[in-house]
């Protein structure tokens, strides 16, 4: 499970690349603006979510309380699925900030920071960016 693991978050890193680099290259277009990446990692999703999901039926874990969300995140593949869950969303919004920049003609000093943020920190990149798009000028 390791190994998966470390492959799942190396294999996202090239989309956040274009998105903060490349993002007018058919590339970009053809893997992340037509969200084939993220249907490919929501398969992968499926797949763990499903087999760490199986090898719980009739254990204690499960979604009621938190005490339950700790017991089903004891499982590997659900603990692994609960990542990707977060890589997709956030690679997710990451696209939507990206096509924003290009729609408003957002500078690169918005964008770029905004993307990390979200790579690393989820909601509170698409927060800054939300809140620099409004208040500083546009390119």
């Amino acid at each position: 499970m390791e190994l998966i693991f470390k492959i799942l978050n190396a294999s996202i890193i090239p989309f956040w690349i274009l998105l903060a680099f490349f993002v007018h290259t058919d590339l970009t277009k053809k893997l992340i603006f037509s969200y084939v990446i993220h249907m490919i990692l929501a398969v992968f999703y499926l797949v763990f979510i499903i087999w760490g999901m199986a090898e719980n039926v009739g254990g204690e874990g499960g979604m009621d309380s938190l005490a339950h969300l700790r017991i089903g995140f004891l499982n590997d593949k659900v603990l692994l699925a609960a990542w990707a869950h977060y890589l997709i969303f956030d690679l997710f919004v990451g696209t939507w900030i990206a096509k924003k920049c290009l729609e408003e003609n957002i500078s690169n000093w918005i964008k770029i920071p905004s993307l990390l943020l979200t790579l690393v920190f989820g909601p509170i990149g698409f927060l800054v960016f939300n809140v620099l798009r409004k208040v500083l000028p546009k390119k």
